[in-house]
């Protein structure tokens, strides 16, 4: 199987047991990178029409179950380099980042890890069923909505709580892990995956019960607020759940690194 997908700014070609993702022949970056702001930010054409296409400059060629299959790669190379990806024409949304490492609080250091970590995405898809698939590509499609600049910071924490409340579905189907109330959801996935809590989070229950149930977020209308916690933590909360899911074990990662930090942290598998 082949499929085209972009826009991926990198010249690299990543060779897994099962499949080879490479660059196609004699693309110009230089006509995409001249769209993006100082910061990397390619915005819609104009606000009447908010979606828009980048081209797709890379193609995955190899033996997969289905083309879903071939798009769950996709979907995690996008979250491993912190870059959206897609394999349709238009699939963005009012704008997108499209400088590598951006995104997220990790890096990969290395381009064998990056290998290693999806080769074991591709035995995950095959392992789970379908509706678990679906809710690792949701995960990770709502990190991305999280950080688009242009979302209200309500909108922004209704994302990350929609992402948590996934990952929760996940890790209680796959792993038996049970929260007896809502609340305790996030305690019991950072419970699962080893990872220290921070004081901030304990207020994200409540913000998520009095907007999702009342429209009101953190005491004031829709948009006239902001969370008093820095939703990158949250973020970073997030990705380390999604690391246990897809079994990356970087363990100095997951456990070890604070979720309150603005630093990417490297990740080094073959260290552990």
């Amino acid at each position: 199987m082949n499929l085209r997908f972009g826009y991926f700014d990198s010249d690299v070609t990543l060779r897994v047991n099962d499949f080879t993702i490479a660059p196609t022949e004699g693309f110009d970056h230089d006509q995409v990178r001249s769209l993006a702001d100082e910061d990397g930010w390619i915005y819609a054409p104009s606000m009447r029409s908010r979606i828009f296409g980048l081209p797709l400059n890379y193609q995955l060629e190899g033996e997969f179950n289905s083309e879903e299959h071939a798009k769950f790669i996709i979907c995690c190379l996008s979250f491993v380099y912190g870059v959206k990806l897609s394999t349709l024409p238009r699939e963005f949304l009012d704008a997108t980042n499209i400088r590598l490492n951006q995104s997220f609080g990790f890096m990969f250091m290395k381009t064998s890890d990056i290998e290693y970590t999806l080769q074991r995405c591709w035995e995950q898809y095959r392992a789970n069923f379908d509706e678990q698939n679906k809710r690792i590509c949701a995960i990770i499609h709502l990190l991305f909505m999280s950080r688009n600049k242009f979302y209200l910071n309500f909108e922004n924490f209704s994302q990350l709580y929609m992402a948590i409340d996934c990952c929760y579905k996940f890790v209680n189907v796959k792993y038996g892990v049970i929260a007896s109330k809502h609340a305790e959801r996030i305690t019991r996935l950072a419970e699962w995956a080893g990872i220290e809590l921070p004081d901030g989070f304990s207020g994200i229950p409540d913000a998520r019960n009095n907007l999702f149930h009342e429209g009101i977020y953190v005491d004031k209308l829709l948009g006239y607020a902001h969370f008093d916690y820095n939703l990158l933590f949250v973020n970073n909360f997030i990705c380390k759940i999604l690391f246990k899911i897809l079994e990356i074990n970087d363990q100095r990662y997951i456990s070890q690194a604070r979720c309150e930090t603005r630093c990417a942290i490297g990740i080094n598998l073959q260290d552990q």
